[in-house]
C-alpha cells in the first residue's frame, strides 16, 4: 500500500489511518506470504516503510510515519507509483 505524505494524510490526528490499516490488516495477511503488510510513502520522495506485522501494529502510524517522516508535503505521484509497480514487477535486488 502506498500512502500519500501530503495534506490528505491529516486525518492521523483521529486515528483513521491507523483504524484503516488495522481493518486492511486481515486482508493483507491472506494474500502475502510473509506475514508482513508492505507500506510505501511519498511527497515529494518515497520512503519503504518497516513492514507492517501483527507484533507491530499498536501505534504504527504514530510510531513509523507521523513520529519518522514528514509529513505535509507536496505529492509527486508518477516516479513513486512507477517504482511500485516495478518494485512488485522486477527482481527485488534492482529496486530496493
Amino acid at each position: 500500500m502506498a500512502l500519500a505524505a501530503s495534506k490528505s494524510m491529516y486525518p492521523h490526528r483521529d486515528g483513521k489511518i491507523q483504524r484503516l490499516l488495522e481493518r486492511l490488516m486481515g486482508f493483507a495477511m491472506a494474500m502475502d506470504t510473509d506475514s508482513a503488510f508492505d507500506l510505501y510513502l511519498f511527497g515529494n520522495d518515497e520512503v519503504k516503510l518497516q513492514p507492517l506485522t501483527w507484533a507491530t501494529i499498536g501505534g504504527y502510524v504514530q510510531r513509523e510515519i507521523i513520529g519518522t517522516h514528514k509529513i505535509n508535503q507536496s505529492t509527486v505521484m508518477h516516479p513513486p507509483l512507477r517504482r511500485f509497480t516495478m518494485h512488485f514487477l522486477a527482481p527485488k535486488s534492482r529496486y530496493w
